[in-house]
């Protein structure tokens, strides 16, 4: 991810010291724009995040780890993440046409970026009423909120991190998906949750020599990305992106050049913009890469 003020460093550092663990920070890599490809692979095309972890899939294949550890899904279940009394009111209520806005979001620069042929062929009608009639069918649950996001979110995108990326010659562990503790979770009433403190008193009732510590990050400010990063990909992906790939004769992506070089533009004068533009663009990498192979370019 683009470089952000959290906690989280602080926090891991504090954990590991408190049962006498090593923290190690590893670093992002230069080449974001190959490790979005990299990741795009592994994924298989279906997750617009999880790059961030490219640097660990290296760690642990440089370093020989057999075992890993992941928290997949304990942020739902333990932390209630995404629980609140609006989503619980959306679910129970009789519209659920607000909710459904608020997890597709904006279409951002999509409509702008992408060639009238390309929107098209993937309206956003079609992944709205495809939401609605999966919405529906969470209606009648105590907690709707957490079942909907594991079969969804977690299990169609947050697993691809584990299962299809740290896995490679590593056996990765997922405690939250015990059967015995996933089955008592998930069937918690929402009222557990408030608060977000149920998370955090189980840890400091099982780790009693732990420090009390706020488990959620805190984000404040901002935090440049180096320059030769930003303009690495904006090359990187610019190239790809108005030029075809040199793999697939006669194949141009479905992005609108003039807006790109527009916005790679901007990225490279304001370090800002520059530092979020991985981020923003991640979607339109995943694309492009998905086009070329379907147009039958081989992988990297």
């Amino acid at each position: 991810m683009a470089p952000r003020p959290d906690t989280d460093a602080e926090t891991a550092a504090r954990i590991c010291a408190g049962i006498g663990l090593r923290h190690e920070i590893i670093e992002q890599t230069d080449d974001r724009y190959g490790d979005e490809r990299r990741k795009n692979l592994l994924t298989g095309y279906f997750a617009d995040e999880h790059v961030q972890t490219m640097p660990i899939v290296r760690w642990l294949r440089d370093h020989d780890i057999e075992v890993t550890w992941d928290g997949i899904a304990g942020d739902i279940f333990s932390c209630g993440v995404y629980d609140s009394e609006e989503f619980v009111s959306a679910f129970q209520g009789n519209d659920l046409r607000p909710f459904v806005e608020n997890e597709l979001g904006e279409e951002g620069y999509l409509a702008s970026m992408l060639k009238p042929e390309a929107l098209r062929r993937w309206p956003r009608a079609v992944a709205e009423e495809r939401l609605m009639r999966e919405l529906a069918r969470y209606r009648d649950l105590p907690n709707p909120v957490a079942p909907y996001f594991f079969l969804n979110r977690v299990r169609r995108k947050l697993a691809l991190s584990p299962f299809g990326m740290l896995n490679q010659g590593t056996h990765v562990l997922c405690p939250y998906l015990d059967h015995d503790l996933f089955d008592s979770l998930i069937n918690l009433p929402l009222a557990y949750f408030r608060g977000r403190q149920f998370h955090s008193e189980a840890i400091d009732a099982f780790y009693p020599e732990l420090p009390h510590l706020p488990y959620t990050s805190v984000h404040e400010g901002f935090v440049p990305e180096r320059r030769d990063r930003i303009m690495r990909f904006a090359l990187a992906f610019g190239r790809t992106a108005m030029g075809g790939d040199a793999r697939v004769p006669g194949w141009r992506p479905s992005v609108h050049r003039r807006q790109l070089l527009a916005r790679l533009t901007k990225a490279a004068l304001s370090s800002e913009y520059g530092t979020r533009m991985p981020l923003m663009f991640s979607r339109l990498v995943v694309l492009t890469d998905l086009e070329a192979a379907i147009e039958g370019g081989s992988p990297l």
